[in-house]
C-alpha cells in the first residue's frame, strides 16, 4: 500500500518576507553618501594638496613643524627646525620626510640656493664627494635646506659638510709632495688639536721640509705638555742640529740624559754626541774631558778604545800633539792586535818628525800584517818623504803583488827601477803596466828606453816601429830605427824602415835620404837616383842628395 506525505490544505503556512519595502528617503540617502565617497576619492587622487588645504581652514590649525627626517647612511635622523647635521662627504644622504602639522604638508616646499644639492630635494640619495670637486671640499662646506610655506620661510635645517681629522692624516700619509703633506695635516690638526699622533707628524714633515724652527716649537709645545719622551727629544735634537743651534742640541742632550737615569738606561750615546758638539764648537778641554770619563768608566775594552780613538781625533785636531801621541799609545796598549791603532800611532810619530821611529813602527807593521795595503802605502808616503829610494823600491815590489791590477803601482815601481838602472826588472814593470793598460803611451817610451839602455837593439826597434806607426809626427822614433840600422850597415831593414817612413810622412827629406842610402848600397842605382831625387824635389839645396846624385851619375855638368 503506497504512503501518501503530502499536506493537508489547512497545515500550509503563509511565505515570511525577509526584507520589507523601505523607505524611499533612506535610498537617496544611501545614494548621495556614495557619491560622496566617490567624489573624494577622486579628489584625493587628482589633487590631494587642494583637498588638504580645504581641511585644513576648515579646522584652522597653526603650521608647526616638527622635524625634518633624513635617511644618512640609511639610517634615519631626525633634525629639529634651526638645528645643524654634522656629515661626512662619502655619506650618502637623502630626504626622508616633514614632520609637521598639517595634513600632506600642503603649501611646503623645499628650497636650497646651492645648485649642487638640487638632486637631494629631488628624494634622491646624494654624496657631496661627488657633487662637488674635490678641492671646495677641503674646506668645511655649510648647506641650507629652507622649508618655504607660499613663498615664505617657515624653517630652516643646515648640513654641516666636512672632512674629519682622520681623512687629513690619510690624505697627508699618502700625499706626494711635502707641500701636500704639511697642508693636510695641519688641516688634521685645525679639526683636532688635541691630537698629539697629527702634531708628531707635522713636526716631522715640517722638519723634513726644512722647516725646522716650526717643527721645533711643535715638539717643544707636546713636550711641555706630556712631560718628556726620547723619540720626540731626538727628533729635536736632529732638528737643532740641522739648525747649528749648539746650545740647544746640549740642552736637550741634558733633558735625554736625566730620563735615561730616570729609567736606569745608559747615558754613553748623549754623552759621546755632547762631546762632539762641544769639539765642533772648538770647546776641546770640555769634549777632552767626557771623553776621558768614558773611556775610563767602558765596561769593555772595546768600549774604552773607541773613545780613546776620539781623543787621539780630538787632540791631533786641536794641534796638541804630545797629548795625542800620549792616547795613541794608551791605544795602542789596550789593542795591541789592531793594526788601525798602530797604523795612527806610525803616522803620529811620522808628522812629528820622529821619522825614525815612525819607519820602524811601519816596517814592524809590515812584518806582522803583510797583507795590509794600507800599511805599505803610508810607508811609502813616509819613504818619499825622507828620499829613501831603496825602500821605495822594496815597499813597491810587495805592493805590485799584492795589487797585480793596479796600473799606478806598477808604473812607479817601475820608474823608480828606471831611474836606479835596474833595466831588466823596469822592463819587466812596464810589461805589467802594458798588459793592464795596452794604451798606456808613457809606459811604452819608458820601456824603450830601458830596451836602449840595457842593449836589447831588437825589441827597442820593434818598439819603435810601433810607437812611429801610432803617431807619425813623432820623428824620434824613425830617427831612432834609421840611425841604428844605418849604425849597423843593417841596409835591408834601412830600406824597409825608410819605406815605411816616406808612406807615412812622404814631405819629410830624411826618409828620402835613407831611402836613397840604403837603396844605393843594396846596389839599387835607379831607385836610389829616384829617392834623392824626391828629396831635392822637397829641399833643392839639399847638399845630401845632390852629392849622392852626383856619385851615382846622375847629375852631369853641375858643380
Amino acid at each position: 500500500m503506497a504512503l501518501d506525505l503530502s499536506p493537508e490544505p489547512g497545515d500550509l503556512a503563509p511565505p515570511r518576507r525577509i526584507l520589507g519595502p523601505s523607505p524611499l528617503w533612506l535610498t537617496y540617502g544611501v545614494a548621495a553618501f556614495l557619491t560622496l565617497a566617490l567624489a573624494l576619492a577622486l579628489w584625493y587622487g587628482l589633487a590631494p594638496e587642494s583637498l588638504a588645504r580645504l581641511c585644513g581652514r576648515w579646522l584652522g590649525q597653526p603650521l608647526t613643524i616638527e622635524s625634518l627626517t633624513l635617511t644618512l647612511d640609511r639610517q634615519t635622523v631626525d633634525l629639529a627646525p634651526g638645528a645643524t647635521l654634522e656629515m661626512h662627504p662619502g655619506q650618502r644622504l637623502a630626504i626622508a620626510g616633514l614632520k609637521t602639522s598639517r595634513w600632506l604638508n600642503y603649501d611646503l616646499h623645499f628650497h636650497c640656493s646651492d645648485p649642487a644639492m638640487a638632486a637631494l630635494l629631488t628624494g634622491a640619495g646624494v654624496r657631496p664627494k661627488d657633487l662637488w670637486p674635490a678641492e671646495a671640499l677641503d674646506q668645511p662646506q655649510t648647506v641650507r635646506l629652507e622649508v618655504w610655506d607660499e613663498g615664505r620661510t617657515a624653517a630652516v635645517f643646515t648640513l654641516l659638510i666636512h672632512y674629519n681629522a682622520l681623512d687629513f692624516t690619510v690624505r697627508g700619509d699618502a700625499a706626494a709632495t711635502s707641500r701636500e703633506q704639511i697642508d693636510s695635516y695641519q688641516k688634521a690638526l685645525d679639526l683636532d688639536p688635541a691630537s698629539d699622533l697629527v702634531r708628531d707628524k707635522l713636526a716631522a714633515a715640517l722638519a723634513a721640509a726644512g722647516q725646522g724652527a716650526l717643527a721645533a716649537g711643535l715638539y717643544e709645545e707636546t713636550l711641555a705638555r706630556l712631560g718628556p719622551d726620547e723619540t720626540r727629544l731626538t727628533s729635536l735634537l736632529h732638528i737643532y742640529d740641522s739648525l747649528k743651534q749648539a746650545p740647544k742640541q746640549l740642552e736637550i742632550l741634558s733633558r735625554l740624559i736625566n730620563l735615561a737615569e730616570s729609567r736606569e738606561q745608559t747615558t754613553r750615546p748623549y754623552w759621546q754626541r755632547a762631546a762632539e758638539i762641544y769639539q765642533a764648537a772648538g770647546q776641546w778641554p770640555r769634549a777632552a774631558e767626557i771623553y776621558e770619563a768614558l773611556a775610563q768608566n767602558a765596561a769593555q775594552p772595546e768600549q774604552a778604545a773607541v773613545y780613546l780613538g776620539h781623543l787621539v781625533s780630538l787632540f791631533h785636531q786641536s794641534g796638541a800633539q804630545a797629548a795625542e801621541m800620549a792616547a795613541l799609545n794608551r791605544l795602542v796598549e789596550l789593542a795591541p792586535d789592531n793594526p788601525d791603532y798602530q797604523l795612527e800611532l806610525a803616522r803620529a810619530l811620522a808628522e812629528a818628525g820622529q821619522n825614525d821611529r815612525a819607519r820602524a813602527q811601519y816596517l814592524e807593521m809590515a812584518s806582522r800584517w803583510p797583507e795590509d795595503q794600507n800599511i805599505r802605502l803610508t810607508l811609502i808616503a813616509l819613504l818619499e818623504k825622507t828620499g829613501d829610494r831603496k825602500g821605495l823600491i822594496q815597499q813597491y815590489g810587495q805592493l805590485a803583488g799584492l795589487r797585480p791590477e793596479d796600473k799606478i803601482i806598477a808604473y812607479n815601481y817601475g820608474a823608480l827601477l828606471f831611474e836606479a838602472k835596474d833595466w831588466a826588472r823596469a822592463i819587466e814593470a812596464f810589461k805589467k803596466v802594458l798588459v793592464i793598460d795596452p794604451a798606456d803611451q808613457e809606459a811604452r817610451e819608458y820601456l824603450l828606453a830601458a830596451y836602449q839602455r840595457r842593449g836589447q837593439t831588437r825589441d827597442m826597434l820593434e818598439l819603435a816601429l810601433e810607437l812611429y806607426r801610432r803617431d807619425p809626427s813623432k820623428t824620434v822614433y824613425r830617427d831612432l830605427m834609421l840611425n841604428t840600422y844605418e849604425n849597423a850597415k843593417d841596409w835591408a831593414n834601412l830600406a824597409r824602415v825608410a819605406e815605411i817612413a816616406v808612406k807615412l810622412k812622404p814631405a819629410e827629406v830624411k826618409g828620402w835620404l835613407s831611402l836613397g842610402q840604403a837603396r844605393a848600397r843594396l846596389n839599387k842605382k835607379d831607385q836610389a837616383a829616384q829617392a834623392y831625387k824626391k828629396a831635392l824635389s822637397l829641399e833643392p839645396k839639399n847638399k845630401t842628395a845632390k852629392e849622392a846624385l852626383a856619385g851615382l851619375g846622375a847629375v852631369k855638368g853641375q858643380k
